[in-house]
């Protein structure tokens, strides 16, 4: 059994061709961490900041029309973290995307985040491109110019965070965020 689930996790991670995931550590801690809400089948990088640009058409161009994705982040050198949504991609200014099974994840914190209020689970806006858990109080996370912003995550709680700088730990400093499309197996999300 253990050699099945090894191997199946290769084929899953064999080829990701990912800038933050860059070892097998990091990748094995990603599987195992999200294979305890959702069973991917593979993965397809979509988007990527540094190579496709961060504005709100770029993303629209890369991910509208898509669902079951990753949107991963890498802040200073080594904090990795991302959020998951089943939902279908509309990119539009100032357009929430509601979901139940979306969550946020952190590797550095080995958590899953989940959702408590669905309706704020992601949020599309020109200056902020792609923000997270975000009512429109400043809350959330978000990239603005180039910097990342996490600020209030428990003032609405959105997700259950514990405390506001949960997965950064004040390690701001923006340095990329991929996108990738999955394949769940048999749709499965727990």
């Amino acid at each position: 059994m253990n050699n099945i689930k090894h191997f199946g996790r290769f084929n899953i991670l064999n080829g990701l061709n990912s800038l933050i995931l860059k070892n097998n550590d990091e990748l094995n801690k990603f599987y195992n961490l999200l294979s305890n809400k959702i069973k991917i089948k593979n993965m397809k990088l979509l988007y990527r900041s540094s190579r496709d640009g961060l504005s709100l058409n770029n993303l629209k161009d890369k991910i509208n029309n898509k669902s079951n994705l990753i949107f991963l982040f890498l802040t200073g050198n080594s904090r990795i973290f991302g959020s998951f949504t089943s939902s279908k991609i509309e990119v539009q200014h100032e357009k929430y995307i509601k979901d139940e099974n979306a969550f946020v994840f952190s590797l550095n914190n080995n958590k899953i985040y989940k959702i408590l209020i669905p309706e704020y689970a992601i949020f599309f806006y020109e200056k902020y491109p792609l923000l997270i858990g975000n009512n429109w109080n400043s809350n959330g996370f978000w990239i603005y110019s180039g910097i990342f912003k996490e600020y209030l995550l428990t003032n609405p709680k959105i997700y259950d965070f514990q405390k506001d700088n949960e997965l950064t730990e004040g390690k701001n400093e923006f340095n990329e965020l991929e996108i990738f499309e999955i394949n769940l197996e048999q749709n499965d999300i727990y």
